[in-house]
């Protein structure tokens, strides 16, 4: 072979070296936005799950009686930003059969009641505190509570009240509503699942425009023998 034969083979060589070599650059390139965008969803998916952990169980206000007897959570899903409440707007008026049907987000309020006591008995009381920027009537709003065991509810009360009707309890100057009340055995661990709703009554009328929000929370007080 003569010199420029051997130098158009060398040339061709570095032609296609080079293009290669280009191709491998683009190939890396390629790889690493993928990477780049892999980590950002990546890092996405840990944010979300880490802020749904947060926001998903949360420690409520408890006022244990006699604190040294007791340790009660509060727990509840913060899943429609009221922390431990829900709200009313823009809803129609229903019916108990269909107001105890209600599912969904903004529709139920889930939370637990858990703990362990030691030498006396407790009592702790479920209880509601409407918010004081509510314009529905107390008499207009139905409430109503179920134990949750799996994927089966079981009705607490026979009847379903309205906010105005349940019984009132003023505890360090502030005025709560008792929805339930449960008594625990001393030196026991107890972990019990609750559901709320709350709806407008059947054959209200002033509601329109107007809102309604309230609180759930928990008390607890002891009840020796």
């Amino acid at each position: 072979m003569d010199k420029k034969g051997s130098e158009r083979m060398n040339q061709q060589d570095f032609q296609k070296d080079y293009i290669e070599e280009e191709e491998y650059q683009e190939d890396r390139k390629y790889i690493w936005l993928f990477f780049i965008i892999a980590l950002c969803l990546l890092l996405f998916i840990v944010i979300g799950f880490t802020y749904s952990l947060y926001s998903g169980t949360i420690e409520g206000s408890v006022q244990p009686i006699p604190p040294e007897d007791t340790n009660i959570i509060f727990n509840y899903s913060d899943t429609n930003g009221s922390h431990n409440g829900i709200s009313l707007s823009n809803v129609q008026e229903m019916s108990d059969v269909a107001g105890k049907k209600q599912i969904g987000n903004g529709r139920v309020f889930d939370f637990s009641v858990s703990g362990e006591t030691k030498e006396d008995k407790i009592k702790y009381l479920i209880v509601l505190k409407a918010d004081e920027i509510s314009t529905i009537s107390d008499s207009d709003v139905k409430v109503y509570l179920t134990s949750r065991s799996g994927g089966t509810e079981v009705e607490l009360n026979n009847t379903v009240p309205t906010y105005e009707e349940l019984e009132e309890i003023t505890i360090d100057g502030e005025k709560y509503k008792i929805l339930y009340e449960q008594v625990v055995d001393a030196n026991s661990k107890f972990d019990n699942y609750y559901r709320f709703r709350m709806w407008i009554r059947e054959g209200a009328s002033d509601y329109y425009g107007k809102t309604y929000s309230l609180k759930v929370n928990v008390l607890a007080e002891g009840v020796g023998e």
